[in-house]
């Protein structure tokens, strides 16, 4: 994948089957070199992703990301093998810690011990993708497999937070996807990755950092009310996340003004407003450029975030105003 390429990225609230194919279509297009879809409570993100493959033909596509909670690491590296084959060579495997909300509400599955779990389901993943026998457990007595369609070259980002995980995908992965990553937050952190990096001697690759803004285009209050609805109900994790970013008070102050938020109702007081700047990218169409060009300079792959819900007519004008020169 091109560094300094762009990206289309959606949150698991948006569910319209339709419009999410049709986003991935518009996408490749307009010029977009990937497409993230991540997996929350309802559609399964692998199949949408096989349907989407085979009505594209450049664009790489992204399970951004799968939650280790959902799927054995061996299921992992299946769905990874098939669609890497179905896609051509364009997808990328996308693993993630998720939340207590999506591992326990949904999948009934203790959040125990999430950075530990995840290495070890990364260690399990790559080494079915290598073409090594399967990692089992301490004292089992089954003699391990190989997965039959043999090796698959597939990248796996991982979608990182918290210091441990960071480390890990410093350490063991292709890329990291961060949300909720403020912008001077990512201006700063690229040394410190790569020097973990270089002193784990893993990999001779560099980390590619993927992440970017939520994106309005005139009214922004769609946006603000998703990007409020995630700091302030999906978990601790994204709150935490920016908390450590240096912006405590301001998410004090925001989950205060929205007890109850919903993903077509948050709203940000004017103590919290500063992440806005930090968070999003909003105006009209060429202060949106100017805005993602500045976003450009500090990642590998900006992905453009497209909140759930919204007409076709504005979430094509989005990608429009948004596409790569």
């Amino acid at each position: 994948m091109t560094v300094g390429c762009r990206a289309v990225g959606l949150t698991p609230m948006e569910t319209r089957r339709d419009v999410i194919v049709d986003m991935a279509c518009t996408a490749e297009r307009l010029g977009y070199e990937a497409f993230l879809l991540p997996e929350g409570w309802g559609y399964d993100s692998t199949v949408l992703l096989a349907e989407i493959a085979t009505k594209t033909s450049e664009i790489t596509l992204v399970a951004g990301i799968l939650s280790i909670w959902g799927r054995t690491p061996a299921q992992m590296a299946m769905a990874a093998s098939t669609l890497q084959d179905v896609s051509g060579g364009r997808f990328v495997l996308g693993l993630g810690a998720s939340t207590p909300l999506l591992a326990e509400g949904f999948h009934d599955v203790d959040f125990d011990r999430p950075a530990a779990t995840l290495e070890d389901a990364l260690v399990r993943v790559r080494a079915l993708l290598n073409g090594d026998r399967a990692v089992l457990a301490e004292g089992r007595t089954a003699r391990p497999l190989r997965l039959m369609t043999g090796a698959a070259e597939v990248p796996v980002w991982l979608g990182a937070l918290g210091p441990q995980t960071i480390d890990l995908a410093a350490r063991l992965a292709d890329g990291w996807i961060p949300s909720c990553a403020s912008f001077d937050y990512l201006a700063g952190v690229r040394d410190g990755l790569e020097a973990v990096r270089s002193q784990a001697g893993v990999r001779d690759e560099p980390l590619l950092v993927v992440s970017g803004p939520v994106v309005s285009v005139g009214d922004q209050s769609t946006a603000e009310a998703v990007l409020a609805f995630y700091l302030c109900t999906m978990g601790e994790g994204y709150a935490d996340f920016v908390t450590a970013q240096g912006y405590g008070p301001e998410i004090a102050a925001l989950k205060a003004a929205n007890p109850k938020p919903s993903p077509t109702a948050g709203e940000f007081p004017d103590e919290s407003r500063v992440l806005l700047d930090q968070l999003m990218v909003s105006g009209q169409p060429d202060e949106v450029q100017a805005g993602l060009a500045r976003w450009d300079e500090i990642v590998d792959v900006l992905y453009v975030g497209v909140p759930p819900g919204e007409p076709w007519e504005s979430i094509e004008h989005r990608l429009e105003v948004c596409a790569p020169a």
